[in-house]
């Protein structure tokens, strides 16, 4: 029986494709979550710094992924974030700029400049607190 190349393609795809997620599975430990949008990866490097405690995070198409251990247990991660506004910033200071501020306001703060319309951007903190 011949397979039209359509055909074949969609093979090979779906074989590399389980090879990847096979591989995937055999490095384990390692979960992802996506945030939210996203212009650059020093933006996202902080949401994410903020999040999961010192994690990485990558900017892929205006979306912002943080990558970080889910394995056994390690340096405890606070259980409770609190996010606080600290005002309007810019895209020119951004994120160094925020974190300054959370930093020094908020013991363990991280800070970014969150946009979240077209021309607002937000200075957010997230800080360990108790419940």
């Amino acid at each position: 029986m011949l397979m039209n190349p359509m055909t074949k393609y969609c093979a090979v795809f779906i074989t590399l494709v389980l090879v990847l997620a096979r591989e995937v599975k055999v490095q384990g430990n390692t979960c992802s979550e996506a945030l939210d949008q996203c212009d650059s990866m020093e933006s996202c490097d902080q949401k994410c710094k903020g999040r999961h405690n010192g994690r990485r995070g990558s900017c892929n198409l205006g979306l912002c992924t943080c990558s970080y251990s889910c394995g056994p247990p390690g340096p405890k991660i606070p259980s409770n974030l609190c996010t606080a506004g600290l005002g309007l910033c810019s895209t020119k200071c951004g994120d160094s700029y925020c974190n300054s501020i959370c930093a020094s306001k908020y013991n363990q703060g991280v800070g970014f400049c969150y946009t979240s319309g077209p021309s607002i951007n937000l200075c957010t903190c997230q800080y360990p607190c108790a419940l």
